[in-house]
């Protein structure tokens, strides 16, 4: 019985080593639930796991009757998915006034809506800031050999809700590659650190997404 148990481990190491479907887990301090969503077991998460998809899906209201308002806005797309309610209220404060002073003569409508994205967004982040990636904590990404000679390759996506220190509390998988490497994709982001969203001075928690490639 004892040699059958050392050999089932002993295979599990393998399969792992050889980029088999292994689940390699979060670590030490945090919690999963087999289906790519993982969190710190210490810190409150309610309502970290959110739909940013879509405007639609994050409740924010689509301003439709005002002049290239609604692509100004999916313009801003990655900008809502840090924070919708704090972006929302700041794009119907500072954002909309801008959109609306813009000139609806202008022949070039492209270029009227990218003028409109940069000065919307210019004015916006004079009140708010999205997280940023701390410059000074290098992201630890392993990358298997055995892997690496297999040829598998591509992009592991995940959405991360960073807290008010800029530290991720909760990582959810968007897109994955390959089981090993999207477990070590994750275990790397939770040693990541974010320089903090702050707004009106004041920093707050945030979402913010990042796509390691192999």
């Amino acid at each position: 019985m004892r040699s059958a148990a050392l050999l089932l481990v002993f295979l599990g190491f393998l399969s792992a080593a050889c980029g088999g479907q292994a689940d390699l887990g979060p670590p030490d301090g945090w919690a999963g639930d087999g289906a790519g969503r993982w969190w710190r077991t210490d810190a409150d998460t309610t309502g970290a796991f959110r739909d940013l998809q879509t405007l639609e899906s994050m409740g924010v209201r689509v301003f439709e009757e005002v002049d290239l308002a609604p692509s100004v806005q999916n313009r801003l797309l990655e900008f809502y998915r840090t924070n919708p309610e704090i972006v929302d209220s700041v794009f119907v404060e500072h954002g909309l006034p801008v959109v609306e002073r813009g000139d609806p003569t202008i022949a070039d409508r492209t270029d009227l809506r990218e003028r409109l994205v940069t000065d919307a967004y210019r004015e916006m982040v004079r009140y708010y800031r999205d997280a940023r990636q701390d410059p000074e904590v290098r992201i630890e990404k392993v990358y298997p050999d055995s892997l690496r000679e297999r040829g598998v390759t591509g992009q592991v996506e995940v959405q991360i809700r960073v807290n008010a220190e800029g530290e991720p509390v909760a990582i959810e998988k968007l897109s994955g590659v390959q089981p090993t490497l999207d477990a070590l994709a994750m275990q790397a982001i939770t040693k990541m650190r974010w320089v903090h969203a702050g707004f009106m001075g004041e920093a707050v928690p945030s979402w913010t997404r990042v796509t390691i490639t192999y």
